[in-house]
């Protein structure tokens, strides 16, 4: 339902703007840029020969969605907004394991009918990919009990550092959680916890390594 409600009105906000923004088969500033960007990488420059401008997830992201589309802005924007409709469903799942089931359909609601969010989902830039992953790592620490092996902490590792490469503030909220975490761990645990999250240190840092 939440889903639902969120996509409905970012198709209809989107339907307004074609009828009615004079600009709209013109963007301009960052969203220009990066689909120019993306559209270098798609046609196969690949590395580039300059230092990176930006971060670079969004514009390979993008690169994927123009190449699978042959370059249709109707089906990158669609996926733009399938995206951010699906962030109000994980809002709800967040809100759904830290409160009540009311707050939790209230939170995602509030969420899909955000003209902000709308209106960045509408939009091509990196926001909705942004926020995705971002909600995604919120759930997993939430979760964090249901992590038992090596790989699945490697796995968060990786997203964490992929993200990174689209908004390095995520570092500082991973650290943030991983001191909760040792703080509130009992102090014949820490040796364990500290075994459990090296593949997770790894993992952020081959991302990163191999990146930088």
């Amino acid at each position: 339902i939440i889903f639902l409600a969120a996509f409905l009105l970012r198709i209809s906000y989107w339907i307004f703007l074609k009828n009615n923004y004079f600009f709209y088969e013109h963007p301009g500033g960052d969203v220009l840029y990066y689909q120019q960007w993306a559209k270098d990488i798609a046609r196969g420059d690949w590395l580039g020969s300059e230092t990176f401008w930006g971060l670079p997830l969004y514009p390979y992201f993008l690169a994927v969605l123009e190449r699978w589309s042959l370059g249709n802005v109707f089906f990158i924007r669609l996926a733009h907004i399938f995206l951010g409709s699906l962030n109000c469903v994980l809002v709800y799942l967040i809100a759904r394991r830290l409160f009540s089931k009311e707050a939790a359909f209230l939170s995602g609601f509030l969420a899909a009918a955000s003209f902000t969010l709308i209106h960045y989902d509408w939009l091509i830039l990196p926001l909705p990919l942004l926020i995705f992953l971002g909600l995604i790592i919120v759930l997993s620490f939430l979760n964090i009990d249901k992590i038992t092996t090596w790989w699945g902490w490697g796995l968060l590792g990786l997203l964490i550092g992929i993200t990174a490469l689209g908004d390095g503030k995520i570092l500082i909220f991973t650290a943030l959680t991983l001191v909760c975490i040792f703080w509130k761990a009992r102090p014949g645990r820490w040796e364990k916890a500290l075994k459990t999250l090296l593949p997770l240190f790894l993992g952020v840092l081959l991302v990163l390594g191999l990146t930088g």
